[in-house]
């Protein structure tokens, strides 16, 4: 018999089983995570990369949130517009709306999960009409995918 490092229960080792020191895999990945734990209270250069790491982690944190770099989001945000380029948040900002005008459901079958926003006018082809909530219509994916194969564009 046998008496687990981690829990105290008795149990009796297997022939194939060498030195176990523990009686199941809850313990013996309880007994790694101690050991690895140990290893690194007394690694300087472990605890040294992890705060240096933490502090980097804050400083970008607290640097996306500044006036003037929320203030330059924004301008490259109006001057993608202008370009004519939607991406990001104001795609995200379109899509929810004419999702909420169709009443989060697909005007072509009526179903509620997994809809979508659609161009009518494409935004590659009319770039001025992209944002416009009454350029687009809220599909199911079934039936967006259905439209892209009709009309030979990958949605």
């Amino acid at each position: 018999m046998n008496i687990c490092e981690i829990c105290g229960n008795s149990f009796e080792r297997g022939p194939k089983s060498g030195h176990k020191v523990t009686c199941s895999p809850k313990c013996s990945s309880l007994r790694s995570a101690k050991k690895c734990n140990e290893k690194r209270k007394g690694n300087k250069e472990y605890l040294e990369k992890r705060s240096k790491n933490k502090k980097i982690k804050e400083y970008m944190y607290n640097y996306a949130r500044r006036p003037e770099v929320l203030k330059k989001r924004a301008e490259q945000s109006r001057n993608n517009r202008k370009e004519g380029k939607f991406t990001g948040w104001s795609l995200t900002a379109w899509s929810n709306s004419v999702k909420a005008n169709y009443n989060y459901t697909c005007s072509s079958c009526g179903a509620t999960e997994n809809l979508q926003a659609h161009h009518l006018f494409s935004r590659k082809d009319f770039p001025e009409l992209a944002d416009l909530e009454t350029n687009g219509i809220c599909l199911c994916k079934n039936c967006h995918y259905t439209l892209h194969l009709h009309i030979g564009r990958e949605a």
